[in-house]
């Protein structure tokens, strides 16, 4: 992600989530990347993590397109497995996270 998308992590990047989120953001980072390409405005991200169960996806700044790609994909991760990446629901605890039934009772279980 970080190598297709010099202009959005030009200082490379460490990803505070679970892999299961890799696609949503891989495809998010592509979209924004686009963007970036016709910009002659300084914009990169400064922080992606999950924060109480949904990913969280900081820029210096942002356009309003960017911003609503954002709020899109911080609406799907809230249904979207952050271990495999399956479809998946809040779980209200200590932590937060969003997971699939297979991936809640496996590390219940731990």
């Amino acid at each position: 992600i970080i190598k297709a998308c010099p202009k959005l992590y030009p200082n490379g990047m460490y990803f505070e989530c679970g892999l299961g989120w890799s696609k949503l953001i891989r495809d998010l980072s592509m979209k924004i990347e686009d963007i970036l390409k016709t910009s002659n405005e300084e914009m990169y991200s400064v922080q992606v993590k999950e924060k109480y169960g949904i990913l969280r996806f900081y820029m210096t700044e942002q356009t309003d397109e960017i911003r609503e790609l954002i709020s899109d994909a911080e609406a799907i991760s809230t249904q979207t497995c952050e271990c495999c990446g399956d479809a998946g629901k809040m779980r209200r605890g200590f932590p937060f996270d969003v997971s699939c039934d297979k991936c809640f009772w496996e590390h219940a279980r731990q």
